[in-house]
C-alpha cells in the first residue's frame, strides 16, 4: 500500500491505498484519473515503454572528492589498485554507474572510448556537470 519496503501488504502501517502514478493517498494506479506523463519525453498520454521517439540517456551519479565521501554515510571510502598503482575508490552500492578522473586515465594511460549520449553529474557542491566523453 505504501511503497515502502520491510513489511508485507497486510502489515502496512499505511491505511489508505497510495497511488503509484500520482503518489497520492486515498487510491490506487489502476482508477487514477491524471494523465500518464512518458518519462522519455516528456508527452501525454503514454509512457515511455511505448514512446517512438529516440531514449533519453541521461543518467544521474554523484561525484565527490576523496575527502567528501567521509561526510557521507552510504559511501566507503577505500583504495583500489589500477595497473599496480594505488587509487582512493568511492563505492556506493546503490549507484549506477562508476567514474575515473580525467587525470587518472592520463596518468595510467587508459584508453577512453566515446560514448553515444549524454551523462549529467550531479555533485553537490558544483551542481551538476553534463558530459559525453
Amino acid at each position: 500500500k505504501c511503497g515502502e519496503v520491510g513489511h508485507k501488504i497486510a502489515e502496512c502501517p499505511q491505511k489508505e491505498d497510495k497511488c503509484f502514478r500520482c503518489g497520492r493517498l486515498g487510491h490506487r494506479a489502476d482508477v487514477c484519473r491524471e494523465k500518464v506523463v512518458c518519462f522519455n519525453c516528456g508527452e501525454e498520454d503514454h509512457k515511455s515503454p511505448e514512446c517512438k521517439k529516440p531514449k533519453r540517456m541521461i543518467e544521474k551519479a554523484f561525484a565527490l572528492s576523496g575527502e567528501g565521501a567521509d561526510q557521507v554515510y552510504n559511501l566507503i571510502r577505500g583504495t583500489c589498485f589500477i595497473h599496480d598503482t594505488p587509487l582512493v575508490a568511492i563505492i556506493d552500492t546503490g549507484a549506477t554507474h562508476s567514474f575515473i578522473s580525467v587525470d587518472c586515465v592520463r596518468r595510467l594511460n587508459i584508453p577512453v572510448t566515446e560514448i553515444p549520449s549524454r551523462l549529467r553529474i550531479e555533485t553537490p557542491s558544483s551542481g551538476s556537470v553534463v558530459t559525453q566523453l
